[in-house]
């Protein structure tokens, strides 16, 4: 589990044994491993990249995925199917530091399954899993 802010924390409660919850003056940035979560309020920038799961999962229309960056820098972020074929491309270009970025997969035009959402740069290389169930 990893705190992805420089912050200083004032209390941490491990929930059911797998995820750390810390806080600090209205501040809350969790990840344990899988996911980060950032209360919204949060201005602080992450010491490193921090990308969500794929949300909904599994989902029948369109899912989201977000990312927060430590520095402004050109990220890709891309959907494969389970063979590997690119299915689209949802960023190719630069990405601001601070914020959160959304990004979303429209499940109209193609077929259930498993995708991969790759989430890339110069630094990192991020991949997450959804299943489409039409």
């Amino acid at each position: 589990i990893r705190i992805l802010s420089g912050i200083t924390t004032n209390s941490c409660v491990t929930a059911t044994g797998t995820a750390q919850v810390c806080s600090a003056q209205n501040v809350l940035i969790i990840d344990n491993g899988s996911y980060a979560v950032t209360a919204a309020n949060a201005t602080e920038v992450p010491s490193e990249v921090a990308v969500s799961s794929v949300f909904p999962n599994p989902f029948n229309d369109a899912a989201e995925i977000q990312v927060k960056l430590a520095q402004t820098e050109a990220v890709k972020v891309e959907v494969f199917d389970a063979l590997g074929r690119l299915v689209t491309v949802l960023n190719d270009g630069n990405l601001e530091a601070g914020s959160i970025h959304t990004f979303k997969f429209e499940g109209n035009n193609v077929s259930s399954g498993l995708y991969i959402f790759k989430v890339r740069s110069a630094n990192y290389h991020v991949t997450r899993t959804v299943m489409l169930v039409k």
